[in-house]
């Protein structure tokens, strides 16, 4: 098993203990290398008033955001279950919905039955990463955890200061810890 392959890199400490437990590669061929991102890609030169401005936000909102592709394994619905009860203890927040995909017009739908919808904004698929993170508090993470091990738009929030809550998925607690 695994002789022709050299090495194998894992995407955490986890994931190099999950190799060798489950797929039996030998902890030798093993190498961790985690993912990393250009942190000048995440700077900007907006203050958080000013990003928030563009974003048509109060800003005096709290505001929270998640980051990826609008698909079930992505549960945006929980995210949204969530900003509903934020939302009845600081009504002010404001939460931003980052990213495009096939789930998008069931989780507009799914922010009006909430009755959130003035309070979501959906952004869709951006490249101006950086000046939407300006203007955030909290980033999220509502994986579920069959599908997510590390998630990129994590460590891209985190390179712009972005504290991080995240369900507990994959290998995200050694990210986030």
């Amino acid at each position: 098993l695994h002789l022709g392959v050299d090495e194998v890199v894992a995407a955490a400490m986890g994931h190099a203990d999950y190799l060798v437990a489950h797929e039996k590669v030998p902890r030798r061929k093993v190498t961790t290398i985690y993912n990393c991102v250009d942190p000048a890609k995440f700077r900007s030169n907006l203050s958080r008033a000013e990003a928030r401005i563009r974003l048509g936000i109060p800003v005096d909102s709290p505001v929270v955001s998640v980051i990826g592709v609008l698909r079930p394994d992505k549960n945006h619905r929980m995210f949204l279950e969530a900003a509903r009860r934020v939302l009845d203890e600081i009504p002010a927040a404001r939460f931003l919905i980052i990213g495009d995909g096939p789930e998008r017009k069931g989780l507009e739908e799914e922010a009006g039955r909430l009755e959130i919808a003035g309070a979501v904004h959906f952004l869709g698929f951006r490249r101006d990463l950086g000046d939407l993170l300006a203007a955030v508090d909290v980033n999220a993470l509502s994986s579920k955890p069959e599908q997510e091990t590390l998630s990129v738009a994590v460590v891209e929030a985190m390179s712009a200061g972005i504290p991080i809550v995240s369900t507990d998925v994959g290998f995200m607690n050694e990210v986030v810890i």
